[in-house]
């Protein structure tokens, strides 16, 4: 209990010094703020961009009245510190060992660290998701469901996590296919995530599941930032340096594999591309 509260709060206080000091470097958070002007403005939802982050934008509209640049970014340092909270769960579940470390680590990422002080829907999706992981493992369907949806209602892309859950609830293989559980978990989350999306169906129609033709960055700049820009040099330096040693020394993990492992493999290859 010690682990877990000094986790959370070591987390949130390494992002209050970048709070208060705007909405964000990125133009997503501008953008959501100034949706919610807009929205107070025209008395009905307004999508901040397609296909719409109405859980995300619901909150932000609720805290309308108090609105300001550090209320607004602490709902992020606050998330991340729930993501880091069950990472650090998952982690003992799975008896990983220094777990406390692992958590610590995955607290400092700098895409992470960053992306949890401004005003953007990515930690709170992020910690939504892994809590619903989290709760399939320990068999508590209902919460699980709900969580997840609640994370769909943030970004719709979270949906991807239907993959690894569903399997983690049918024994990994499907070997084992429990269809009662597998029924209610997609009877709840199919519901709370169509709640979810209802204001964005009832103005938008069905054409809400359009997207932007936007123009994509070169390849190079692709693989920057999702590299570099992720992992900061030096972390992504360490990280290749231990890849590399690691498929050198340790061939014959591979043949080793087991289900789960493939299963935890799926959302990284899936949300990577």
């Amino acid at each position: 209990m010690k682990n877990s509260l000094s986790l959370f709060v070591l987390t949130l206080l390494s992002r209050i010094p970048l709070l208060d000091i705007g909405y964000g470097p990125e133009e997503d958070a501008w953008g959501h703020v100034q949706n919610i002007f807009e929205m107070k403005e025209a008395g009905h939802y307004i999508m901040s961009r397609l296909p719409g982050h109405p859980i995300y934008e619901g909150l932000l509209y609720l805290l309308f009245p108090i609105h300001d640049a550090f209320v607004y970014n602490l709902l992020s340092a606050v998330a991340s510190g729930f993501a880091v909270l069950a990472f650090y769960k998952l982690a003992l579940h799975f008896k990983i060992k220094h777990a406390y470390f692992a958590a610590s680590a995955f607290a400092v990422i700098p895409i992470f660290h960053l992306t949890s002080t401004y005003t953007v829907d990515y930690t709170i999706g992020l910690a939504l998701a892994l809590w619903a992981y989290y709760f399939v493992i320990k068999h508590k369907i209902v919460w699980s469901a709900l969580l997840l949806a609640l994370a769909v209602g943030t970004r719709i892309t979270w949906f991807l996590m239907l993959i690894p859950i569903l399997a983690t609830l049918n024994g990994y293989r499907f070997e084992k296919f429990e269809i009662k559980k597998s029924f209610q978990f997609l009877l709840i989350f199919g519901f709370v995530s169509a709640m979810a999306y209802y204001p964005v169906y009832d103005v938008y129609g069905i054409a809400f599941f359009n997207t932007y033709s936007l123009p994509y960055p070169p390849l190079a700049k692709a693989i920057y930032k999702g590299t570099i820009g992720v992992w900061g040099f030096i972390g992504f330096g360490f990280l290749s340096v231990i890849g590399i040693a690691f498929l050198i020394r340790f061939k014959h993990f591979f043949s080793q594999l087991r289900w789960r492992h493939i299963v935890w493999l799926i959302p990284i290859v899936l949300y990577s591309i």
